[in-house]
């Protein structure tokens, strides 16, 4: 399981939106981009929560 106090959500309430691409940023500094929000936040949840299955 991943450790939460390395990995946290620390995307700022209005989601940065950079060259065309919404962006999600952990707090180990790894930065995510999706065409929308959801799809942004969707992949960092994936780093954050490797072992998750839906």
């Amino acid at each position: 399981m991943t450790d939460l106090s390395e990995h946290r959500d620390v995307t700022p309430a209005e989601q940065p939106y950079i060259d065309g691409k919404f962006v999600s940023l952990c707090s180990c500094g790894r930065e995510f981009t999706g065409d929308d929000p959801d799809h942004a936040d969707s992949q960092l949840l994936d780093h954050m929560f490797p072992d998750d299955t839906n």
